[in-house]
């Protein structure tokens, strides 16, 4: 393997047995910035589907956040970097930071695949809402092949019935439990915005980065 995916995982990953690959849980987002309800999100999936370890993918350039992206993609894999430096189970990458052009979930797992071949098997992180969206972005299907998605679901997000039944039935879904937690990353920047206090809504290490960077101000 000489493409560097992971610091933490890619060594633990190469020594695994094909007939027992390593679990690796995929949570990706523009992360503008990482607030407290990824973290959870991350945590709960860990502890309750059995995997190795999260690998963070922040985006480079988020072609669905073209307009809201605010911090620089260095910025936001900085805040990452800092808020789970302590958390052994937890990485992130640069695939997509270090990526030119669009970003497209497709192209960043087969690049994974290529990668870690059959000693990894991929699991998809996200809240229900985005497992409905999911038939939306680019290949599905060949995304389907590729993951098996962890689900877990967002009380304060309305599903569009159009794409429910359809992603069951082409993805395959594992649901889990977690808290609900009443926080968003457009929240969090205008809070900074007005000025207002973000810090129970962070990890201190990001509070502490947006703070001396000035980020959102």
């Amino acid at each position: 393997m000489t493409t560097l995916i992971s610091k933490r995982f890619d060594d633990r990953i190469a020594q695994a047995d094909p007939a027992c690959p390593f679990q690796l849980g995929l949570l990706g987002g523009t992360f503008d910035p990482l607030h407290t309800g990824h973290l959870a999100l991350a945590q709960a999936a860990y502890a309750n589907c059995g995997l190795d370890g999260v690998l963070f993918i922040p985006t480079g350039l988020p072609i669905r956040k073209l307009t809201t992206c605010v911090a620089s993609p260095e910025d936001r894999y900085a805040m990452i970097e800092a808020a789970i430096i302590d958390v052994p189970h937890f990485d992130l990458t640069r695939l997509e930071i270090d990526r030119k052009g669009a970003t497209y979930t497709i192209d960043t797992l087969r690049i994974m695949k290529e990668a870690y071949g059959n000693r990894a098997a991929f699991f998809f992180i996200c809240s229900e809402d985005t497992t409905r969206d999911l038939i939306t972005w680019k290949e599905p299907d060949a995304i389907a092949q590729l993951v098996t998605v962890l689900s877990t679901q967002r009380a304060d997000i309305e599903l569009n019935p159009e794409y429910e039944s359809t992603a069951e039935q082409r993805f395959t879904v594992r649901s889990f439990e977690m808290p609900p937690y009443a926080v968003s990353s457009t929240m969090i920047r205008e809070r900074v915005k007005q000025g207002l206090d973000v810090g129970h809504l962070l990890n201190e290490a990001v509070d502490t980065y947006i703070k001396e960077h000035r980020l959102y101000e």
